[in-house]
């Protein structure tokens, strides 16, 4: 295996664990709830009993967040 291959295979697996790290980050904002509720029969947005949806831009916040925690 050539520097090149080796460098070209490393950059693929950096590529999915920050993939994957992102993911798991909007997964994770995903299950919160954050309508305050204090059990699923006060909730209102949906996050007790399944994944309630974020915008795009909730999501770029979460990676950009990602990103300045990794520095």
């Amino acid at each position: 295996m050539t520097n090149t291959e080796a460098l070209s295979r490393f950059v693929g697996i950096v590529r999915e664990a920050a993939i994957e790290e992102c993911a798991r980050a909007l997964e994770d904002d995903a299950k919160q709830c954050d309508c305050f509720a204090r059990n699923e029969g006060e909730c209102g947005c949906g996050a007790w009993c399944e994944w309630k949806s974020i915008t795009s831009a909730r999501a770029v916040e979460i990676v950009r967040a990602l990103k300045e925690q990794s520095k």
